[in-house]
């Protein structure tokens, strides 16, 4: 075959392909003057749900990087995914003044030179994956026409953000009483399931997960989905009682309820480091009744609560590590707890001091904590308690913050990232009845019965004898999906305070009946802060997000975002502090009392869910998950004065029953026409092939590349398998998992094209061979180019481990090559002559070797393979090997200046064979102008 190439005067320079002799044309560089070949344009977004479709609360991802190369390899334009959120009119940011600005995540990518072109995708944050591939996602590698195209999109995820369809809903509930003295509070439950879209109102649909006996009262709530395994950890709240573990107890609890809930970890264990420990229970023997329906006083505990024990916790995006807040201490404890979840040591604890902020008066007292991004956030406010000498009801003193913690930084390490204060206008607490109009107005900390009373009604004398005071305590932190971060704030009175219980005053035979007044606050994404937040204002956000209320007076500005978190004109906040986000969905779920809307005549003294539209505000849903006074799990109508909590918080933290992410490989197969290992953009796909997923030696899966050369395998069975636009036949098996195999060697997993030689050679690969694997070592050369090694009469790739140690690490670089014929001895890689000073240098370079001996040069000064001589005195010696190749270079100091030299290459095998490679040319080097020259070159 008789192929052309171009060259410059002076020199050659010959780049022999992998395998065989083949060539790669040097592009001489455009003039300023040429226009772009073509305008690729598309967009970055997080893919939730994980169908590799862009659904309309899916957001674009800025940021990341596109690089468009050309059929030489050569870089044919670089763009970056616009990354800045526009405010609208007399925005400031030079990004966002001109006229149209990109929505964040498209991309415009002028393209240079002649395609098609290779798009790459690259520069995503570490906690991001790429997602599934599918109708918006042909993944990070692309290919391209010349010209112009549109929607080259590319999908990421985080995994831990994963969740599917309709997943359930889990909380903690409260019963009046000692869970341990054997009554009646013992049977009822502490743990309820219920789903995430209810077919009807509630209760009926509720699933017990673990009883009051078992666990008690809980508020922290982590959900490890790959084990599917819950853990929830104690809190210390007036009226009810511990499970089995105590105040330190933070309980396993498996979710098919196939071994009863037990205790995982108890802070209060011996041998643990300073800092983890949460104290004893100020609680004495008799201080709660032992049946549901009985009074009691608990009287040591109405001053404890958000000061002892433990607050929120939150598992790591990869599951192995559980935070936790110590409200004792006020530390936040990283406990590596591992996948599935055992007893940790004290080397597996370590202890981060919370920073303190400059509280005017009180204390910082944390609640919160969530993973998000990879850091860990925590929240928390200045309470503003002091000693109550002329009753202090100054709101200004009280404040919340949230701080940041980078878990890859030192102990400690924290960076606050916003605060506010709490003293904005808030609605009523009660407005039923002939009685007070009490305010929710934020108010200090107490730490006494007595300490309530004016400006809020004294204890019992409130609407319909109810008491209140409301004190906040941040207990949930969740993100929306453009990154605003959403805050629940309880009430600490509704932690304090029971339903038609007694005072701890041992005189006071009065029954109180509490209520609670949380809140719900949307902390806004504004690049024009020094924070790069803003506390919504009058329900607006920057950027155009409108909520509930511009003007209700029950808000920051007067207006409140998530305005319906009302009962009719009787409560203005009934929200209690618990709370999820299910991205998918774009929805917050929070916990509330007398959940059901009034305008549904839901029952009042109850407790469940309410569902909030996180962009606007709206109230979507809402369930009951306890009615009127009603025992937990008793039949619907069933009431017991006292039983639950009524209008205090009856139920603790809410987390969703989300699926670990399932995890996708994948990717090419294609024709290697230049042999040299890598994807070229000029390379069509290969169609037909039969590629297999094993395990352990069993064959688990099977998939047929398509059109475009693609495979993919996914977790899950075909029943399960959520991605309908990929092309997996699942083969009695359920795909890939996570975590199989030795850490750090392989997994248990390899990608297999079977007979790629044999009698029983595909079709599909007739005359085809296997390419050279691993040959691009440059960035981001795994995902273009081969894997696959020849083993037998297939080609093989097995899985490392760390390639898939988690849920959700979709991997699309598992690629295999081919090329048309037989393989040659060697995989040259380059071949090339040229003058370098009074002498030519000829280089060569080899990707693997087989059986060589060695090489030598062969010299023509007639460009005649006939009369060459061979000029290398002895043979030099082979240095590669079958998996591994060498650089050689030889000086030829007899050639003579003003002379055009032609060079071939031989290898020589052990056996004798000699195969050639070549030709390569160098002419002297002169003082005229460079030329170029066009020279017939033969492949033999």
């Amino acid at each position: 075959m008789k192929l052309f190439l171009t060259i410059k005067q002076h020199s050659l320079a010959l780049t022999v392909g992998a395998l065989i002799t083949a060539l790669v044309i040097a592009t001489l560089p455009l003039p300023a003057s040429v226009q772009a070949a073509g305008v690729i344009s598309g967009a970055v977004f997080r893919d939730f749900d994980g169908d590799g479709v862009r659904d309309a609360n899916e957001p674009g991802v800025g940021g990341i990087t596109v690089t468009a190369y050309d059929p030489s390899g050569a870089s044919a334009g670089v763009a970056v995914s616009f990354a800045t959120l526009c405010l609208g009119s007399g925005n400031p940011i030079p990004e966002c003044t001109a006229l149209n600005a990109p929505a964040i995540g498209s991309y415009t990518l002028n393209a240079t030179g002649v395609g098609p072109y290779r798009i790459e995708f690259s520069g995503w944050p570490s906690h991001m994956r790429p997602a599934a591939q599918g109708g918006g996602n042909n993944t990070s590698v692309q290919f391209v026409p010349d010209g112009n195209s549109s929607n080259i999109d590319f999908a990421l995820h985080n995994p831990a953000e994963y969740c599917q369809q309709d997943p359930d809903l889990v909380t903690s509930c409260y019963t009046n009483g000692d869970p341990q003295g054997g009554g009646s509070t013992a049977t009822r439950s502490a743990i309820v399931q219920v789903p995430f879209t209810p077919a009807t109102t509630g209760p009926d649909e509720n699933v017990y997960l673990a009883t009051g006996q078992q666990v008690g009262a809980t508020w922290g709530l982590a959900y490890q989905r790959s084990s599917r395994t819950l853990l929830a950890s104690a809190v210390v709240k007036r009226h009810t009682g511990f499970g089995a573990g105590g105040i330190g107890a933070i309980y396993r609890i498996d979710r098919d309820r196939v071994t009863a809930p037990s205790v995982l970890i108890d802070l209060n264990a011996a041998g643990y480091p300073p800092g983890v420990a949460v104290g004893t229970s100020p609680r004495a023997p008799g201080d709660l009744s032992i049946n549901e329906g009985d009074p009691n006083r608990d009287p040591a505990v109405f001053d404890a609560v958000g000061k002892i024990g433990i607050g929120g916790i939150s598992l790591s995006e990869d599951e192995e590590t559980l935070w936790v807040v110590n409200l004792t201490a006020r530390t936040l404890l990283e406990i590596r707890i591992g996948v599935p979840p055992v007893t940790p040591t004290a080397a597996d604890i370590t202890v981060h001091p919370l920073p303190t902020p400059a509280c005017r008066n009180g204390e910082f007292r944390p609640w919160a904590v969530k993973t998000y991004a990879g850091q860990v956030y925590v929240g928390g406010v200045c309470s503003g308690e002091r000693p109550y000498a002329g009753k202090n009801v100054d709101s200004s003193d009280l404040t919340a913050h949230i701080y940041r913690h980078d878990p890859t930084g030192a102990v400690g390490n924290f960076t606050e990232v916003f605060s506010f204060p709490l003293n904005y206008p808030r609605g009523r607490i009660s407005n039923g009845g002939v009685g007070n109009r009490p305010s929710a107005a934020w108010l200090p900390w107490i730490d006494e019965w007595s300490d309530i009373g004016p400006p809020m009604p004294l204890p019992g004398d409130g609407p319909f004898g109810q008491t209140m005071y409301p004190q906040p305590m941040l207990t949930s932190i969740d993100f929306d999906v453009d990154g605003a971060i959403i805050v629940a704030l309880n009430d600490r009175a509704g932690m304090q305070l029971g339903n038609r219980n007694y005072s701890p005053i041992a005189a006071d035979t009065n029954e109180y009946a509490g209520v609670a007044a949380g809140d719900l606050l949307r902390v806004c994404v504004n690049p024009a802060t020094p924070t790069g937040y803003s506390l919504e204002n009058a329900g607006v956000c920057p950027g155009g997000l409108v909520g509930g209320s511009t003007g209700n007076r029950q808000g920051p500005g007067n207006g409140e975002f998530y305005s319906r978190d009302e009962y009719g004109s009787a409560h203005d906040e009934v929200t209690i502090g618990g709370m999820a986000l299910y991205y998918s969905q774009r929805q917050i779920i929070v916990t509330a009392y007398d959940a059901l809307p009034a305008d549904q005549n839901g029952p009042v003294r109850s407790g469940g869910l309410r569902w909030f539209n996180a962009a606007n505000g709206a109230l979507t849903d809402a369930y009951v998950i306890f009615g009127r006074d009603q025992p937990i799990g008793s039949p619907p109508g069933t009431e017991v004065r006292r039983a639950t909590f009524g209008k205090s918080a009856g139920l603790g933290d809410l987390e969703t029953f989300c699926n670990q992410a399932p995890l996708e490989i994948g990717n090419r197969v294609w024709l290697d026409r230049n042999r040299n290992g890598v994807q070229d953009p000029d390379e069509p796909p290969i169609p037909g092939v039969t590629v297999e997923l094993w395990r352990n030696g069993v064959r688990i899966g099977v998939a047929v590349t398509d059109a475009a050369g693609t495979y993919y395998f996914r977790s899950g069975t075909n029943s399960t398998d959520d991605n309908l636009q990929d092309n997996i036949i699942h083969d009695g098996g359920i795909g890939i998992r996570p975590r199989t195999g030795t850490p750090g060697g392989a997994s248990e997993y390899e990608v297999r094209i079977p007979n790629i030689t044999g009698p029983n050679r595909q079709p599909a690969l007739t005359n085809l061979t296997l390419t050279v694997n691993d040959n691009d070592s440059s960035p981001n050369g795994d995902s273009r180019d081969s894997d696959g090694e020849t083993v037998g009469n297939n080609a093989v790739f097995v899985i490392p481990y760390n390639n898939h140690a988690a849920a959700g690490t979709n991997n699309h670089t598992y690629d295999f090559g081919f090329f048309e014929g037989v393989p040659t001895a060697i995989a040259l890689m380059s071949f090339t002559a040229g003058w370098e000073g009074d002498a030519v240098m000829i280089r060569w370079v080899t990707a693997m070797e087989l059986d060589t001996a060695g090489f030598r040069l062969l010299r023509s000064a007639t460009g005649r393979i006939d009369d060459a001589i061979i000029v290398t005195p002895t043979l030099i010696r082979a240095r590669g090997g079958p998996g591994y190749g060498a650089t050689y270079e030889w000086r030829d100091t007899t050639a003579q200046p003003g002379a055009a030299y032609t060079y071939w290459l031989e290898e020589v095998e052990t056996t004798g064979r000699v195969n050639r490679y070549g030709p390569a040319m160098a002419r002297v080097q002169t003082t005229s102008p460079p030329y170029l020259v066009t020279l017939p070159l033969v492949i033999r």
